[in-house]
């Protein structure tokens, strides 16, 4: 009989902890999916224990951040809007990597763009 409610107790217990966890968690996804309005997160992945990758829309412009436990860094501005990014979310097979590199693609496109401008340019100017 002892050991019928030791048995007992110690499911209690288990079930309490598995509870507690449940609660918790989803207590914590309501917290972070709640933000302010004109600053939102879209997306993050984390790179390893102390770093991540972030996603944000501040006033309808999108940035990629730089998070880890002592910083956060601005690493680029995306060049497409937040309607444009959700849309490729939702698309079957899409995820933030690809959003994210043909996002980085596009920016570094427009750079070689504009860097093969400025030495069209100059050569230009040294033939006159």
């Amino acid at each position: 009989m002892d050991w019928v409610q030791w048995l007992l107790s110690f499911i209690g217990v288990l079930g309490l902890i598995f509870f507690l966890f449940y609660a918790l968690k989803k207590l914590n996804k309501g917290i972070s999916v709640k933000s302010g309005n004109r600053l939102r997160v879209l997306d993050r992945v984390s790179l390893g224990r102390d770093g991540m990758l972030l996603i944000v829309s501040v006033c309808g412009k999108l940035m990629l951040l730089g998070v880890t436990a002592h910083r956060v860094e601005k690493l680029c501005d995306l060049d497409i809007s937040e309607e444009e990014y959700s849309a490729s979310l939702q698309q079957q097979g899409i995820d933030f990597k690809s959003v994210l590199s043909s996002a980085l693609n596009k920016k570094e496109q427009e750079k070689q763009g504009e860097n093969a401008d400025d030495d069209a340019s100059e050569k230009s100017n040294k033939t006159e």
